[in-house]
């Protein structure tokens, strides 16, 4: 996304300290801006100082990528743990996407984008976590067919999309097919998200 010009504001609740830039250029010659800034996307106040961030540095708020993903063995962790796995991936999505709406319609957005990701990077052996993990990544599928749901009767111009490659890419039986097997990386979720925003909402036209 930053390659392709955009600005993008990375949030996490490892960040340290203020808001840190990464100018980047791409092979293209397009500039692109990179900010990473701690925030703790389970709380609504946090998400509001966050959007309202954004709006100071960069104007409004175009695209919402929600990239949570965390995740426990089940039975060695406690149980607040376990319900911690459904805040951060379910519960954050709802709260971050519903607070990215209401900013969208402020700022009377023609072309927003709400991207949800149901897949893993680099899991090809999931084992005992593959099962609770599934049950996860299903529920964050239904927020998203929900919000879509929301987002579509009320005409709003905004794409809502849910990523969900496999865990790992499988070779098919047709040799003019093959695909080596291998494990999704970070770059295939990007061009699946680069893929998303390229796509002009239907309504756009008319605004």
């Amino acid at each position: 996304m930053v390659n392709l010009g955009m600005k993008v504001v990375g949030v996490s609740r490892k960040v340290i300290g203020t808001a840190k830039w990464k100018d980047v250029s791409s092979k293209e010659g397009h500039t692109g801006e990179m900010v990473y800034m701690q925030g703790d996307v389970t709380h609504p106040l946090e998400i509001k100082r966050i959007l309202n961030w954004t709006r100071t540095e960069f104007g409004r708020t175009d695209v919402l990528v929600n990239a949570a993903g965390f995740y426990h063995n089940v039975n060695p962790c406690d149980a607040a743990t376990y319900i911690q796995m459904y805040v951060y991936n379910v519960a954050a999505t709802f709260m971050f996407s519903r607070a990215v709406v209401a900013e969208m319609i402020d700022n009377h957005t023609t072309n927003g984008h709400i991207i949800t990701i149901s897949s893993l990077v680099g899991k090809k052996n999931m084992g005992p976590i593959s099962k609770e993990s599934i049950v996860i990544l299903e529920s964050v599928r239904q927020v998203t067919v929900s919000l879509e749901d929301d987002v579509r009767t009320s005409l709003l111009p905004i794409t809502v999309t849910n990523i969900k490659p496999p865990h790992w890419f499988v070779a098919t039986s047709k040799p003019e097919d093959y695909i080596p097997i291998r494990d999704v990386t970070a770059e295939d979720i990007a061009k699946e998200i680069c893929r998303a925003v390229s796509i002009d909402h239907p309504l756009t036209q008319y605004l």
